[in-house]
């Protein structure tokens, strides 16, 4: 599956919908489902929605319009049934989004060098050097454990696996106050 690496560090699949809306989407880890954007969804004509809803994310609740039996396409990939829920916000560059249970059971590559996505149904033996970490599930979320070093004190956190926010670290907000009280009882 060709892709697009953004300036954003955002991973962009140009996808096919109902064989006759083109949008670009962002590959998002920490999301389960397909969304597209207001904006998007004003340009196509395929992709028929009820009347909006209450919804529930890791960013707060609202309303959204969903439709219903929709088919999707990525590369020579094909979805049939697929759910769509309206979302205001996407990754630059992109109309909407879609996770990995678009991939279940599968191994994921991102090749950056060639800019393709390849799937596997083992791991490939071409790897050879790698670390196996413990991958922990929570919902739609994917965490990693790992250590922050902050001056001479070594912290563990998990990390969530987040494709979507530009290639950078973001820590909870239980962990912040916890490096705050740290940074302030050394002073």
């Amino acid at each position: 599956i060709p892709f697009v690496l953004s300036t954003h560090n955002n991973i962009i699949v140009q996808s096919v919908i109902n064989d006759q809306d083109t949008v670009d989407l962002m590959f998002h880890t920490a999301s389960d489902l397909m969304t597209l954007t207001e904006e998007a969804t004003a340009k196509m004509r395929s992709v028929e929605f009820t009347e909006p809803d209450s919804i529930q994310s890791w960013g707060g609740g609202g309303t959204a319009r969903f439709s219903q039996g929709n088919i999707l396409r990525i590369g020579n990939l094909k979805w049939d049934s697929v759910e769509i829920v309206e979302n205001k916000r996407s990754g630059p560059m992109t109309g909407g989004k879609f996770g990995l249970s678009f991939f279940k059971g599968k191994i994921v590559e991102f090749n950056f060098d060639v800019g393709i996505i390849v799937l596997h149904e083992d791991l490939p033996s071409i790897i050879n050097n790698y670390n196996q970490l413990d991958l922990l599930g929570e919902g739609s979320f994917l965490f990693l454990e790992g250590k922050s070093r902050i001056d001479t004190s070594s912290l563990s956190n998990r990390f969530l696996i987040h494709t979507g926010y530009g290639g950078t670290i973001l820590y909870d907000d239980e962990f912040c106050l916890h490096i705050w009280w740290l940074r302030w009882s050394v002073i």
